[in-house]
């Protein structure tokens, strides 16, 4: 499904604050760069009450942690104000110790400490194994700093959904930082 603007007016309202701000932004001063920001309020949120069973689940994984594959992926692009609206996919196989961190805005120790904090593979496996979960489908890592909402909806949004859709997942865990 194409993306379509479900919050008319957004935009207008971003490109507003973040002409505004940017200065602040490039400052990294977020206390004050992000005051104001047209937060996305949508009007409606759908619930649909899942029924199957979480040993028969398919699940698709999202992490915000900025995550890529060491010398195999590039880098999301910490340095700018906006942020990066690209994704990348993560091999079911990935092991912690080939991913790397391109995220500025969180600090990393807990991460480096327990990647599972960011991206709770191990679990996920452990429970795939004890017969908890069905199965894991395609994992993601989106850089949670994006400032354009929009943006990160028509790109890397639609990718994530259809790559799970297609690949039959039920659910798809988003994992925040």
């Amino acid at each position: 499904m194409p993306y379509s603007d479900p919050l008319p007016g957004w935009e207008e309202a971003y490109q507003t604050w973040i002409e505004r701000q940017r200065p602040l932004l490039e400052a990294a001063n977020w206390k004050d760069g992000f005051v104001g920001y047209p937060h996305v309020q949508p009007a409606e949120v759908p619930f649909v009450p899942f029924l199957k069973p979480l040993n028969q689940t398919r699940l698709a994984v999202v992490s915000t942690a900025g995550l890529y594959l060491t010398h195999q992926q590039a880098p999301f692009t910490a340095a700018d104000v906006e942020g990066d609206v690209g994704l990348r996919e993560l091999p079911a196989d990935v092991k912690a110790a080939n991913l790397s961190i391109a995220h500025t805005h969180y600090p990393h120790a807990a991460a480096e400490a327990d990647w599972n904090a960011v991206l709770p593979l191990d679990h996920l496996r452990a429970m795939v194994t004890a017969g908890e979960l069905g199965s894991l489908g395609p994992i993601f890592s989106i850089s949670g700093y994006c400032t354009n909402a929009a943006a990160l909806c028509r790109t890397s949004a639609e990718v994530i959904a259809a790559a799970a859709r297609s690949d039959g997942c039920d659910a798809m865990l988003l994992v925040p930082v």
